[in-house]
């Protein structure tokens, strides 16, 4: 009952200002509550197209996946989202 509440709270702020990517990521929290993960799913992405430094909106499209059950496309996400920031940082701390 309050996640819908949450829900209809967060949609309502998304129309007064569609590019508040902190209301998609907690329509996303509120969605994923509800066990509407293809739609929490579709959140945390237009929170990383707003705000790619929102670094909780990766890890939270990471964890709808693999609610989801779609391990190969969260390990594909993992292999080009994390290994190249990964990369970065060895090669930072070695120069």
């Amino acid at each position: 009952m309050y996640y819908q509440r949450a829900l209809t709270a967060y949609e309502q702020a998304i129309r007064l200002d569609p590019n508040y990517a902190p209301a998609y990521y907690n329509k996303g929290d509120a969605l994923l509550a509800l066990k509407r993960r293809e739609d929490a799913l579709t959140a945390y992405e237009q929170v990383t197209r707003l705000d790619p430094y929102y670094i909780l909106a990766y890890f939270k499209k990471g964890i709808a996946l693999l609610l989801l059950g779609r391990s190969k496309d969260l390990w594909q996400y993992c292999k080009n989202l994390i290994l190249p920031l990964l990369g970065k940082l060895k090669d930072y701390m070695e120069s």
